[in-house]
């Protein structure tokens, strides 16, 4: 009995040197504005400045929530908040117009579909077609 191998075909040698893609910040930003009622704040306050009170109406949640998603959106550069002059106690938010410009332009890049290249994969079927007849089959 014959203990060769049967001399098949080598596949290219595998791309392992592709670099880790930088996806931080978005990931951070969809985080950010995954969340439903962050997300609703943000589309509320589209509408111009709102305290807690109405935003938390709207929304139908309480208004320690919405105190707590403001504060992730304010840490996230998103939101903005001013007291009101004469009375303090009053705090109004509004967008962060600046941070929403460079979210939108960093979304637009990440789904920017003429950012998808064709490319033959290195490992895989798909990687070097052998033509049938070319297959060596081992006898039994």
């Amino acid at each position: 009995m014959s203990t060769t191998q049967p001399n098949l075909p080598t596949l290219p040698k595998l791309r392992l040197d592709l670099p880790t893609p930088d996806v931080d910040q978005a990931v951070v930003a969809a985080a950010l504005i995954g969340d439903r009622t962050r997300a609703g704040i943000l589309r509320i306050l589209e509408k111009g400045p709102h305290c807690v009170c109405e935003m938390a109406a709207a929304l139908g949640v309480r208004q320690n929530n919405v105190s707590m998603h403001l504060a992730r959106l304010r840490d996230g550069g998103l939101v903005r908040a001013s007291r009101h002059r004469a009375d303090a106690r009053w705090v109004y938010y509004s967008i962060n117009r600046q941070a929403l410009d460079e979210l939108n332009e960093g979304f637009g890049l990440f789904f920017d579909p003429a950012r998808i290249k064709p490319r033959r994969p290195t490992c895989g079927p798909q990687s070097a077609p052998i033509p049938v007849g070319d297959l060596a089959v081992p006898e039994r």
